[in-house]
């Protein structure tokens, strides 16, 4: 498991319990994905992080933020973009893929997002 998207925090870990597993991952895995070990100031966060997300506000914050979500889904499709649909009635996540369906059009897009800092 990484914490890097999910915490906003640096690193990552192997969580197993075979030690003949772990020294798999460590001896065939790429090099680099698990040399950056999580300090003590990084924890401390995921730990503040679930605190949040498990409190009645870290709730209100996720509802909110599902509303956002079906928000902007609804919006970008009115304006004939289509997404790709959540599976099987999973909640939607907040990376919503886009189909633009054509190069030119999506280095265009980019462009104007960056224009108006959504980038």
């Amino acid at each position: 498991l990484t914490f890097g998207k999910g915490f906003g925090v640096n690193g990552g870990a192997i969580v197993c319990d075979s030690a003949e597993f772990l020294r798999s991952i460590r001896e065939l895995g790429s090099p680099y994905i698990y040399t950056n070990p999580c300090g003590p100031a990084e924890i401390a966060g995921c730990i503040a992080a679930i605190d949040i997300v498990d409190s009645p506000e870290g709730i209100e914050k996720l509802k909110t933020l599902q509303n956002r979500i079906t928000q902007f889904r609804n919006g970008i499709n009115e304006i004939g973009i289509p997404t790709i649909d959540p599976v099987d009635n999973m909640p939607s996540h907040p990376v919503v893929p886009l189909i633009i369906g054509d190069a030119e059009k999506t280095h265009q897009i980019v462009k104007e997002c960056m224009y108006f800092l959504l980038w």
